[in-house]
């Protein structure tokens, strides 16, 4: 959002630069929410799980981007669905984030359900 807002400034369009930006929010979420899933279930190896899968994601996004991933694997990134060539609306967006709010919930109750020990 700091981003955006620079942008809006910068550009003289404060509302164009945010919206610009803010789309892109539910997208990650959803990467949060695989991450907490993953920290969740998997402890300590979640951390990779996580990163792992936000490489995945900016990996098929740049090779969509210079062409050497074709749409229907771009598809499998959840910044496909917010990207700006695709055809989104309130749905798609809350469609994301209810999968996030679904993936960072998993993750906390595994967490709730693991033995602690510090």
């Amino acid at each position: 959002m700091i981003a955006g807002l620079g942008l809006g400034l910068g550009d003289g369009d404060v509302a164009g630069g945010l919206a610009t930006t803010t789309v892109i929010l539910p997208g990650i979420w959803v990467m949060t929410g695989i991450a907490m899933a993953a920290f969740g279930l998997f402890r300590r190896s979640g951390t990779v799980v996580g990163w792992t899968a936000l490489a995945l994601a900016i990996a098929v996004e740049v090779g969509w981007e210079v062409g050497l991933v074709n749409d229907a694997f771009f598809k499998v990134s959840p910044f496909a669905h917010v990207h700006y060539s695709a055809d989104f609306g309130p749905g798609t967006l809350a469609g994301l984030t209810v999968v996030a709010a679904g993936l960072a919930a998993s993750g906390l109750y595994a967490l709730r359900r693991r033995d602690l020990a510090l």
